[in-house]
């Protein structure tokens, strides 16, 4: 068994070259279970296909949203779309989020048993199918690097810079920031409107109240029909992106045997969708709908870890925020195998940073 130290000796520098060593040991044991190292289509077909056209400036030089989504096929073509560059840079992400995670959540347990630390210690830098993503040529282990140095620095200079990086990367990615979301937080801001608005007086705030009422009145009598049609495009603009999304042709893997319910027509088939895939990865209960042993292997890791958290924390790490960053994934999605694999990220930092916020300490062992 792991002691804890041994921890306690490990500097920055050790614990990089470790990582690096992890990376290397999985990467191995991927090509001793004979696992595609081109498994994922997005490695071959776009972030080592050299002939794949990307956008590039033209009168407009400030049409950043342009670039959006397209991050990674820049840096791979910086890489000269090299296979072995890739990977090996894949490792430095995780190694240099191994780095960030070490100094500012595991460290905070090292006065903990023993039993806890090394428990931590895989839910942490072992996670399988963190490590599976780190071994391939894709962006999620950029990704979790940039989400999780955006939570641990400081700057409010260098968070902009990290959040910006994020949607470059890939785009929409801030939906990822639904991870902050709890009912703690929510308690918290109702909490303070209420405070803000006991400073008042009743009398102010039933000036205020009236006013407003009155300016919505005035608003929607003058123009209610302009008021109604706003609404209205709105909620049919939302309602046909859906629709579009919902019907879409995701590529999907031959054992992707969870329905994306497209059978059922859109009205029941998407609320269908809504309830049951978020649920299913959170759980873990997939396992039981896919003929894949690998992807049975990671429904039961899921179910693992929940019970190691708990058992940990008497707790769970599944929050508000995290349900709703599956719900929209979900939407967007039309294969339940690509839903998981974006849905990673969110679970993975909703981990991390669950135990960031973690205070209690067991007894020394």
């Amino acid at each position: 068994m792991l002691k804890k130290n041994l921890f306690l000796k490990i500097n920055l520098f050790n614990f990089f070259f470790i990582s690096l060593v992890i990376c290397v040991l999985f990467y191995t044991l991927e090509g001793l279970f004979n696992i595609d190292r081109f498994y994922h289509p997005d490695s071959k077909d776009h972030y080592l296909n050299p002939k794949e056209i990307l956008p590039t400036f033209q009168k407009n030089y400030f049409d950043f949203f342009t670039f959006l989504n397209y991050g990674y096929h820049y840096f791979s073509k910086l890489l000269n779309h090299n296979y072995y560059l890739l990977i090996f840079s894949n490792f430095i992400f995780y190694s240099l989020t191994n780095l960030i995670i070490f100094e500012k959540v595991f460290k905070k347990f090292f006065k903990n048993k023993n039993l806890f630390i090394v428990v931590l210690f895989y839910l942490l830098f072992l996670e399988p199918y963190r490590l599976h993503l780190t071994c391939h040529v894709l962006k999620e282990t950029l990704l979790i690097f940039i989400l999780t140095t955006f939570i641990f620095v400081k700057s409010f200079l260098i968070k902009t810079v990290f959040l910006i990086l994020l949607e470059f990367v890939r785009k929409n990615s801030i939906v990822y920031f639904l991870i902050f979301l709890s009912y703690n937080l929510i308690k918290k801001i109702i909490l303070y409107v209420n405070k803000y608005l006991n400073n008042y007086s009743f009398k102010n705030k039933k000036i205020y109240i009236n006013l407003l009422l009155l300016i919505l009145i005035i608003i929607f009598f003058y123009n209610y029909s302009f008021v109604f049609e706003f609404a209205k495009n709105i909620f049919y603009k939302i309602y046909y992106l859906f629709r579009v999304y919902f019907f879409s042709d995701m590529q999907s893997r031959n054992y992707d045997n969870l329905t994306n319910f497209q059978e059922y027509g859109y009205h029941i088939g998407f609320w269908l969708k809504l309830l049951t895939w978020p649920l299913l990865y959170l759980s873990g209960f997939f396992l039981f709908f896919t003929t894949s042993i690998l992807f049975k292997i990671l429904g039961l890791i899921i179910i693992i870890n929940h019970y190691l958290v708990y058992k940990l924390t008497k707790k769970t790490f599944i929050t508000l925020g995290l349900f709703l960053i599956i719900i929209f994934i979900s939407i967007f999605s039309t294969s339940y195998t690509a839903m998981y694999r974006y849905s990673y990220i969110g679970y993975y930092i909703a981990l991390v940073y669950f135990f960031f916020n973690l205070n209690f300490n067991l007894r020394k062992s």
